[in-house]
């Protein structure tokens, strides 16, 4: 499994330590009846950066349009703590979904015509309004097999869609229940939300499909589910191969691929990404190489001739693709035309290296976003976060609005321990642990609210008004923090 270490003890014949596991496999070995003879022959991958690895509660932090979650005020350049009980996040195009620990979903976003609304908030049109709308509940469901509305199950990981065209209102948005049952809701436009037909629907109706779903992909107009068996399963637009379907245009029911062992899945607009057994896999579009290639299209997986036990990660931004290599390394390719890259030529590429200090352990990405983040590890311990592309908005979390053609330090005001990263098109939102002894230059209120489950019932039609910060922060620190050492718990967190 893959871990985050905060306090690792050694002596002469044993060592110990303390952390938070980052990853959700099926654990090989009994904690309670561990083997001596236990020994992994193969690199640990972790879960995809759209969503909490665990239930426990992080702080969650925000930067970029603060329409994007739902707030009027100006553009915010640097992360800012928002506090609530958030274990699970997504950033989509100009929108955003959170689930609290209780399990309940919550989304906000602008919204720039009703007329053009198709859903993706998982709201009725009633409960939206032309321009920001602020966080609220997920309250009612479709629940085909019943043919009835009803209450939410208990949500545990979101996936936020990137817009098919600009103000078009053609995204959608895929929830998984603590059932593993997968939830869609949006546009429907291509047959996208694996509902048999091409609908749009307003709010979350639970996708026939056999077998726990564990991870989704997204795209413009497609849409990637994988089960628990390692199959995946597509449906929605075709039309340049990112379902891997071969020759079919378009299925509005859950296809299967040709494809087994996968272990994640991530997709940009038009092109998806497979981590399997037996290596990596791409498909879809490579108009600006984003599938590491000199070739064409793919219709169908294609393996990219790189060692899986190399490979600790692989995530796509909206027209570019990122390879984590267990050394801490990072290739990019495809567009580069703000950076995105990070390899500081500003030109397309088949295969750049990432100009990067320190050992990279996570990426941050998101299927509409044309920036790209890293989380490092120096050789002192100490972890950075950077982000390199589009910065219009002040998505990058820099303090400023200019876009970076190599990675550039995130200028959180205190040291955090990042686990989840959401990039989107103008803003970035985060969950992670913030630990150092740095005092903020702001004051934290919170705009997450904290629900009760009375409140999530679907006739009580709950308001949610937080609060928000009006500006952004005045400063930052422009050195590594010095933490305390290795020797004792940075947090008092078990």
């Amino acid at each position: 499994q893959a871990i985050e270490l905060d306090v690792l003890s050694t002596a002469e014949d044993h060592t110990i330590a303390l952390g938070i596991v980052i990853g959700s496999f099926t654990p090989t070995l009994s904690p309670t009846a561990i083997s001596t003879t236990y020994s992994p022959t193969t690199a640990s991958t972790i879960t995809p950066t759209t969503f909490s690895p665990t239930r426990e509660m992080k702080d969650f932090f925000f930067w970029g349009v603060p329409d994007s979650v739902g707030q009027e005020s100006p553009d915010v350049t640097q992360p800012l703590n928002v506090g609530g009980d958030v274990i699970g996040i997504a950033a989509g195009s100009r929108y955003t979904f959170i689930i609290l620990q209780d399990g309940s979903a919550l989304s906000a976003g602008f919204v720039q015509s009703k007329n053009e609304y198709h859903g993706h908030l998982g709201l009725s049109s009633s409960k939206v309004t032309r321009g920001t709308n602020e966080f609220q509940p997920v309250s009612e469901v479709f629940n085909a097999e019943q043919d009835a509305i009803t209450d939410p199950p208990a949500f545990d990981k979101v996936f936020a869609g990137v817009e098919s065209a600009p103000d078009s209102g053609i995204i959608h948005t895929i929830l998984l229940d603590r059932q593993g049952r997968a939830w869609a809701t949006g546009s429907n436009s291509m047959g996208q939300l694996c509902l048999g037909d091409n609908e749009d629907r307003m709010v979350p109706e639970l996708i026939a499909i056999n077998g726990r779903i564990v991870d989704v992909a997204i795209g413009s107009e497609h849409t990637l589910l994988l089960d628990e068996d390692g199959n995946v399963h597509g449906c929605g637009s075709n039309e340049v191969g990112q379902l891997g379907l071969g020759g079919v245009n378009d299925v509005n029911n859950p296809a299967q691929l040709d494809l087994s062992g996968v272990k994640s899945l991530s997709a940009g607009s038009h092109h998806s990404l497979f981590m399997a057994e037996d290596g990596i896999y791409v498909t879809g579009s490579n108009e600006y190489s984003q599938l590491c290639s000199e070739v064409g299209n793919f219709d169908t997986p294609n393996k990219i001739d790189i060692d899986i036990g190399n490979i600790f990660q692989f995530e796509a931004i909206k027209f570019s693709t990122f390879i984590l290599y267990v050394d801490g390394s990072v290739n990019s390719c495809g567009k580069n035309e703000f950076g995105e890259l990070g390899d500081g030529s500003g030109t397309d590429q088949i295969l750049a290296n990432v100009q990067l200090e320190g050992i990279v352990r996570l990426l941050g990405s998101g299927p509409s976003a044309q920036s790209q983040f890293f989380v490092t590890v120096d050789q002192s311990g100490i972890e950075n976060v950077w982000g390199t592309g589009l910065n219009d908005r002040g998505q990058l979390g820099t303090g400023d609005l200019d876009n970076r053609d190599i990675p550039d330090r995130v200028k959180f005001d205190t040291m955090v321990i990042v686990d989840v990263l959401s990039a989107a098109e103008d803003h970035t939102i985060a969950l992670g642990i913030s630990s150092g002894t740095l005092s903020p230059t702001f004051a934290v209120t919170s705009m997450v609210p904290t629900l009760s489950p009375t409140e999530m019932s679907s006739t009580s039609n709950p308001t949610v008004s937080p609060t928000f910060l009006t500006k952004s922060p005045i400063s930052a620190p422009t050195e590594s923090p010095t933490i305390s050492p290795t020797t004792s718990s940075p947090t008092s967190e078990a």
